[in-house]
Parts: C-alpha cells; structure tokens; sequence
C-alpha cells in the first residue's frame, strides 16, 4: 500500500486560488488520487485555510462571495485529518528546535514525521529552514 501524503495549506490553498505553481499542485493532486495515496493533515488545515481566503477578500484578490466559494470547495476535498496523541508535543518540540516562534507550521512536521511520509508544502521559507533536517519535506516548485 502507498504511504500517505500529508500536505500543508500553502499547498491546499492552490487548488482553490490560482498562484504560481497551482497547476504543478493539481497534476501532484491527480497523480495521488490515481495512485491511491491517502492525504493527510492535521485540523489546524482548515483554519489556515479560511485565514488565507479571508486575507485574499480583505486585500481585494478575490470577490467575497468567490471567497466563500473557494472555502466551500477546498473544506470538501478527500483530506483526512489526523489528531495523533502526542502532535501538539511534538510540533511544539520541532519549532523551539527550528527557532520558530510558533508552532503551526511545525504541526505539519510533526504528523508527517509521526506517520513516516512526506510532507508537500508550496512554503519556500519552510521547505529552506528544514531541508537538511527533513529530507522528507518537499516543496510543489521542485516536484
């Protein structure tokens, strides 16, 4: 069986909002689905999401009621999210050992990690920081 693909909402968020590499994301995306590959995330997914689609509308990218609509498509795609016991724990370890000062992007370090697969993010400023570290992680720009 092919392990899961856990993805983060940099990379989600393509698929709702044109962007550099949004067409890289949805062949990656088709490409999983044929594959039979499981997409993962954690909860936090669906906040980061609505986070991103609200700034989109403030700074006036996307109409309101577009916005609405992106968020309405991407809360329904076939992701899976996952809460392991010892995710918050982790993803705090990763981001004080990372220099972070937050912890959101390390909750998606922390489940791939858990779960032994990759992570895909389209966050170049992530992908640069643990690279070296996790071999694991990959940016959608290289794919």
């Amino acid at each position: 069986m092919n392990s899961p693909v856990c993805v983060d909402a940099s990379l989600v968020i393509k698929l709702g909002i044109p962007e550099v590499a949004s067409d890289q994301v949805e062949d990656l995306w088709r490409e999983w689905h044929r594959k039979g590959r499981e997409i993962v995330a954690p909860h936090l997914l669906h906040c980061e999401i609505a986070s991103v689609i609200c700034h989109a509308v403030y700074r006036g990218r996307i109409a309101p009621e577009e916005g609405l609509q992106v968020l309405e498509h991407l809360l329904a795609l076939p992701i899976r999210f996952l809460a392991p016991e010892s995710l918050h724990t982790t993803a705090c370890k990763i981001a004080i050992e990372l220099g972070q000062s937050a912890a959101y992007d390390a909750h998606y370090l922390a489940l791939a990690q858990n779960l032994g697969c990759e992570l895909w993010t389209a966050d170049g400023r992530l992908y640069e920081t643990v690279r070296e570290k996790m071999p694991w992680v990959r940016l959608v720009q290289e794919s």
